[in-house]
């Protein structure tokens, strides 16, 4: 209340916000980035789609016409023929067998053949998934005996084509990268720390992003993890941000504070 003219305020305490501003690159978050290569050699038949393109986990984005899955399949259809085959005659073995007919090492001998059969089997499915075939695709394969030549590049994940270098027609191998596709909801920002601001600065912190060129307009974010060493050259300690970006304004290799 008033005593003497003066007023009595109680003293409350006011937290304190220091901020810290400093240098950041955009870059696509790394766990939903994916460069994507043929699974094996051959010829690109068919491009579906183009940068910036929005994708689904599971849709094709191109073929490739490989000789290699071609014979793959015909090794994998050979191999189920033959192990069908076996079987019919190690049945008809075991009933000769029990019957006092053929003898019981003519039926073993059968027995074994299936066994060696079915291990050549299980290498061509083995294979086929190693050229990126599901386990169904395979079985499908089986059923349909489908000894087709294409190899569908899909999608890991929903996302955006960010890059593409494919066109149709051209020889590849498993190395040649032909699109990347990315998640861009959320970017990872690069923030470049000195050794003096480094006790100011810890994981789970807010962040708010602003891009060169990118007037008025501000990204939020957190900072999730900081690097254990400074880069030899700089001197620098990288810190890095998740930051959220659901209108797509954020471009990787951008710059800001």
């Amino acid at each position: 209340g008033r005593h003497q003219g003066l007023d009595l305020v109680e003293e409350g305490r006011q937290p304190l916000h220091q901020t810290l501003s400093v240098n950041a690159e955009v870059v696509y978050d790394a766990t939903r980035f994916a460069r994507l290569a043929s699974r094996a050699p051959g010829v690109i038949k068919r491009v579906y789609k183009s940068v910036g393109d929005a994708v689904q986990g599971g849709e094709v984005l191109a073929s490739v016409d490989s000789s290699a899955l071609g014979a793959a399949k015909a090794t994998l259809l050979a191999a189920a023929a033959t192990v069908r085959l076996w079987e019919k005659n190690h049945a008809r073995e075991q009933d000769l067998w029990q019957r006092g007919v053929a003898t019981e090492r003519e039926a073993l001998e059968t027995e074994t053949k299936v066994v060696e059969c079915r291990i050549e089997l299980a290498r061509a499915r083995q294979h086929l998934t190693n050229l990126g075939l599901s386990d169904s695709q395979v079985e499908q394969t089986l059923a349909d005996e489908d000894a087709s030549s294409l190899l569908a590049l899909a999608a890991p994940f929903d996302g955006l084509v960010v890059e593409r270098t494919a066109t149709v027609g051209e020889v590849v191998d498993t190395t040649t990268t032909l699109l990347a596709v990315a998640d861009t909801t959320k970017m990872w920002a690069l923030l470049d720390l000195s050794q003096a601001q480094l006790p100011q600065v810890q994981a789970g912190q807010a962040v708010v992003l602003v891009i060169d060129g990118l007037r008025g307009e501000s990204f939020a974010g957190r900072i999730v993890s900081i690097n254990s060493e400074a880069e030899p050259r700089t001197r620098v300690i990288k810190a890095r941000a998740e930051i959220d970006n659901p209108d797509g304004l954020l471009r990787a290799n951008s710059f800001g504070r």
